[in-house]
């Protein structure tokens, strides 16, 4: 992942959880273009110039943290609905989409599914996918789950090696960038911490460290699938968290942070999973 898109991901992963924990209503806005609308701590709507839903989330999770902030008030709804760990699951899956497609070279193999339409023909085995983007212009993560179902039904296939350091170029450009007004026509929006007369214990102290989140005694051990992929592993720790059984929560966390070391997404579950089972 790319420097200013983990800051982005980073940053607007632990704005959804100060959502959760605050019961916010209100919006996450980056610049003019980006807003994520929540009721009580769920998403209930998402937008990125012209794109809704989860195009919209994506574009959050990948927009420059610098320019966004988290503010109380009535929030924008458009087709979604999801909790704290539902939203960081799914958005955060479709980034991990978009950053191990971005460099690839691929040229086509069929028709052109409707979503990819505007920049199929670019597809033509010498651009990389964010030069393909660009040609056709489709904003960086947009439309990555339409990208990724045709890599797998073959219509997409590889035609040359990656090549990350022309696809970094590009993203570092700004090229792909969400359009937002200059400086003096839109300020940056509030930082995080400025929730209203409610954050009072927000913006205090750091999270403690993990190994310091869940409560004494150790939870008694539990079965998790040594076969278990990450991702697997991540959504039935969303499960066990619904349910409220913390402890095997932890145990699917820790055992997805085994094969994915620091994970941030992981490490930032464990903490929650802490304040929820401190709260009973």
């Amino acid at each position: 992942m790319s420097e200013t898109a983990a800051q982005g991901t980073l940053a607007f992963a632990t704005w959804i959880q100060v959502a959760e924990l605050e019961d916010l209503t209100g919006n996450a806005t980056f610049g003019a273009h980006i807003q994520v609308g929540f009721d009580k701590g769920r998403i209930v709507g998402a937008r990125a110039g012209e794109a809704e839903g989860l195009d919209g989330l994506v574009a959050a999770f990948l927009a420059d943290p610098s320019r966004g902030g988290l503010t109380r008030g009535e929030p924008l709804r458009h087709g979604l609905s999801l909790d704290a760990t539902g939203a960081l699951l799914t958005g955060l899956r479709l980034v991990d989409e978009w950053e191990r497609l971005q460099a690839q070279v691929f040229s086509t193999q069929g028709d052109a599914p409707e979503r990819l339409a505007p920049c199929w023909e670019y597809f033509d085995g010498q651009r990389t996918v964010v030069e393909v983007f660009v040609a056709g212009g489709l904003l960086p993560g947009l439309n990555v789950d339409a990208l990724a179902s045709a890599t797998e039904q073959g219509l997409l296939v590889p035609a040359a090696a990656p090549n990350p350091d022309r696809a970094r170029e590009i993203l570092q450009s700004g090229v792909l960038s969400v359009p937002h007004d200059d400086d003096s026509a839109a300020p940056a929006g509030p930082g995080p911490r400025d929730l209203g007369p409610q954050d009072d214990e927000t913006d205090e102290a750091p999270a403690p460290p993990v190994a310091k989140t869940i409560a004494q005694p150790a939870p008694p051990p539990v079965q998790v699938d040594s076969t278990a992929s990450f991702w697997d592993l991540m959504d039935r720790a969303h499960d066990l968290t619904r349910s409220r059984d913390f402890a095997s929560a932890e145990s699917c966390l820790r055992r997805a942070l085994e094969l994915r070391p620091g994970d941030a997404l992981a490490t930032q579950n464990l903490r929650r999973i802490s304040r929820l089972a401190q709260r009973g």
